[in-house]
């Protein structure tokens, strides 16, 4: 077998892996492996970071590896890592190849790093040159997967002889078991050098240019199979290998044959791979769309006084709802049967958010007397806004924080724990109006009239991201299940999707004719629920960016929106006071 085949060999099946999940279209599929292999690498690189002390003296890695180097390599999870190794050199070797080539190998990965960078969040490489103190071998290969064996990694080595020179490759992935070690065949290169003594070249030429070819050869098999790595599991990976080759031109002109064989056979792998795909979308991809419209109204409930809902909150026993109803206070009833169990009054004035603590044994609610009022065994104020309180959120990580965002632009962190200020957040220029807590408790989302969104650390109270791109206010921010992703829904009538871990833009969801009033993410499934202005509640999948179901209300527009724990409860609110409450039993208990 050539190169070529072995590589191509050794993901074959890597497209089918899951080709059984319950997952529903191509973009949801790809997801799904990625995050698969993510979670695996990280339980596998804790096990080997503590078996590393045991590992290292065992194969006397002392003057071959950096072990700080190593342990730093183990930390690049989302990563493909590319080590050369420094060529074994003959004593034979003529001088110029034996002082020169191990100095040239060090910028090896120069050109290579142009087209694959390391911070490319999808497909990151990180190269090194100098990561092996002296050439190392198939021996050596296999002992450094001891170390290695949860990060992706290709060792390319070279062996050169007074006339030959041999190109390998060691790999590994998330599903080997050992290295895979594979060669080229044998080149001659002192032939090549005499070719170019007869074209001209005189002997000081004619070496640097075999020593080029060397580089070129290594960085072209480089090339090749990271593309290779990315394209196994993700089908609409895009090639780099052409468009690299391409850029040594000059160097390849008399291989161009070889080049474009392995370009089509790139091209073959990915063709082959998205028609597997679209086959998986067509005998699942309706499941999505069919559980959706398993959405029923399971209970129609009619606040008293006619009050909008403003917010709603949902009890952590899922029993329990609680609508912000303006003037008439915070009314709760309950969940299955609509039966009106409490009404609690804040000293008249209009109630526009509402939430519970974490135990759920305090109502929390906050409007338009500037005032923050908790209501449970003891009852107290958490004073410090100046003007109206738009939203309420609350996480239970270390402490029970509450968030409350006002029309006076900033963000405050309530500790309920000592009934304490803990920050106060300074960055909006006008109202913050959209809030929410990731779903792990260390980031907080904010979305306000300045046309921005921002996520904030809730470790050193610094702006990771400040997410800009909206037209107009923000009025709604969500977390997925996950916390890496936040959608944004602005009076701009898109909603926008942001990878929280590097800040960019994934999607843009447009759809609405009006401004975005509320937005939740279903915690099981791929659903984004969006509510507007123009009476439509829209369910997306929020992988594919695609609408699957719209409801459109006559008489009303939903003005709030939530999901209880377990994601088989739906809940809206609307402007004209009925809370509506949906039941979907397709979902997981």
């Amino acid at each position: 077998m050539s190169i070529r085949d072995n590589i191509n060999w050794l993901f074959q099946d890597r497209i089918r892996d899951l080709d059984s999940g319950n997952f529903v279209n191509q973009e949801e599929y790809i997801y799904l492996l990625r995050q698969t292999i993510r979670e695996y690498q990280e339980s596998q690189i804790k096990l080997k970071l503590i078996e590393i002390d045991a590992q290292w003296d065992l194969y006397h890695w002392q003057g071959i590896l950096s072990r700080r180097e190593t342990e730093n390599l183990l930390g690049k999870k989302d990563t493909l890592l590319i080590l050369f190794s420094p060529p074994e050199l003959s004593p034979d070797v003529p001088p110029s190849m034996q002082n020169n080539l191990p100095i040239e190998f060090k910028s090896i990965k120069d050109k290579l790093k142009q087209f694959y960078p390391e911070k490319d969040y999808k497909y990151g490489v990180k190269f090194y040159t100098d990561y092996f103190k002296k050439p190392v071998g198939d021996i050596c290969l296999e002992q450094l997967y001891g170390l290695l064996s949860p990060v992706p990694t290709a060792v390319f080595y070279t062996d050169i002889t007074d006339y030959n020179c041999r190109f390998s490759l060691g790999f590994w992935n998330d599903k080997s078991d050992e290295p895979t070690i594979i060669s080229s065949p044998l080149w001659n290169w002192e032939k090549t050098f005499n070719k170019f003594l007869k074209i001209g070249l005189n002997e000081k030429q004619s070496f640097r240019s075999v020593r080029e070819l060397i580089i070129i050869y290594n960085q072209l098999l480089a090339s090749y199979f990271i593309d290779t790595f990315y394209l196994s599991i993700d089908p609409y990976y895009p090639l780099k290998f052409p468009v690299f080759t391409t850029h040594l031109a000059k160097e390849l002109i008399r291989n161009k044959e070889c080049v474009e064989c392995y370009f089509l056979q790139l091209k073959q792998m990915q063709e082959e791979e998205l028609i597997i795909l679209e086959e998986i979308a067509q005998k699942k991809g309706q499941n999505l769309k069919e559980n959706v419209n398993q959405w029923k109204v399971l209970n129609t409930i009619k606040v008293r006084g006619d009050y909008p809902i403003y917010s709603i909150a949902i009890h952590p026993n899922d029993d329990t709802i609680a609508g912000a109803c303006g003037y008439d206070g915070i009314q709760e009833f309950d969940i299955y049967s609509g039966e009106l169990l409490n009404i609690t009054m804040s000293n008249h004035h209009s109630v526009i958010a509402v939430a519970y603590d974490c135990s759920g044994e305090s109502l929390i609610c906050g409007g338009g007397k500037q005032t923050i009022y908790v209501h449970g065994k003891a009852k107290y104020k958490l004073v410090g806004h100046t003007n109206a309180i738009k939203a309420l959120a609350v996480s239970c990580r270390d402490h029970i924080l509450i968030a409350s965002a006002s029309y006076d632009s900033t963000v405050r962190l309530w500790d309920l724990t000592n009934k304490k200020l803990a920050k106060v957040f300074k960055r909006h220029t006008k109202g913050v109006y959209g809030l929410a807590f990731s779903p792990d408790g260390t980031m907080l989302a904010t979305g306000g009239g300045d046309y921005t969104a921002k996520l904030w650390s809730l470790t050193d109270y610094r702006v990771i991201h400040n997410f800009k791109g909206h037209f107009n206010s923000v009025l709604s921010v969500a977390f997925s299940p996950d916390g890496k992703i936040l959608a944004t829904g602005s009076m701009d009538k898109m909603i926008r999707l942001w990878n929280t871990e590097t800040g960019e833009l994934i999607n843009t969801l447009m759809g609405h004719s009006f401004w975005i009033e509320s937005l939740a993410f279903n915690p099981q499934g791929m659903i984004l629920v969006s509510s507007s202005n123009d009476k439509k509640i829209k369910f997306w999948n929020y992988i594919s960016g695609e609408c699957i179901r719209t409801i459109t209300q006559k008489d009303s527009w939903t003005s709030a929106i939530a999901f209880n724990q377990n994601g088989n409860l739906l809940v809206t609110g609307s402007n004209n006071g009925t809370i509506k409450v949906w039941q979907n039993h397709s979902f997981r208990e």
